[in-house]
Order: C-alpha cells, then structure tokens, then sequence
C-alpha cells in the first residue's frame, strides 16, 4: 500500500474584496495558498469552497456554503506558495454582516 506524506495548504492572504458586498454580488478576488509541507503537492488541481458565516469563526457545519471553484496552478513546491484568482459569488438574499472564508483544498486532494 502506498502512503502519501501528509500536505498541508493553507490560505495566506486575499485582496480585492470591499468593505461592502452586495446580495448577489459577483467579484474577482486573488489569494494565495501556502503549501505548509515539507513535500510538493500530489495534484496539480483542487477545489476551494467560499462560506459566509455571521461571526468570526469559521464552522462548515453552521456556514453558508457560497462559490466553488477549481484551481489549476500545476504542483506547488514544499514550503511555498501559489496565487489564486477566483470569481466570489455573494449569495442572494443575504443582508447584513457577515465574515467570509475560503476553505483550500475542501476535498483534500493533497
């Protein structure tokens, strides 16, 4: 059986999003991920997951689910990083405050 080191990325930094978003919004965002491992990615492609949530922690679980979106950006070296640029869909009929976060590699493709 083969076995895979543990990879682990991580959301660096994001830019492009405003103090205000409208419901139904949509807007370019660029990001970067992190590979925090010591070994480069198994795949070159994986999918990223954008939630809402009324307060600062981030809960899958309780969270908006919003945009999906692969990213393509070829291997990523150990302990480097790679930008980002996605399409951010703001959900319809959301208003007031909300926090939002991208989770990196959802389905955990290494």
């Amino acid at each position: 059986m083969l076995s895979y080191p543990e990879i682990d990325l991580a959301l660096h930094s994001i830019t492009g999003v405003p103090d205000t978003l409208t419901s139904g919004q949509s807007l370019p965002v660029s990001y970067l991920v992190q590979n925090l491992s010591d070994d480069p990615t198994y795949f070159s492609t994986w999918n990223e997951k954008l939630y809402f949530s009324n307060d600062s922690v981030f809960n899958p679980m309780v969270d908006n689910a919003g945009s999906r979106f692969r990213i393509y950006r070829g291997v990523v070296d150990a302990n480097s990083d790679v930008e980002a640029l996605a399409i951010l869909e703001v959900p319809d009929g959301i208003t007031g405050d909300y926090y939002f976060f991208i989770e990196t590699d959802y389905e955990d493709s290494k």
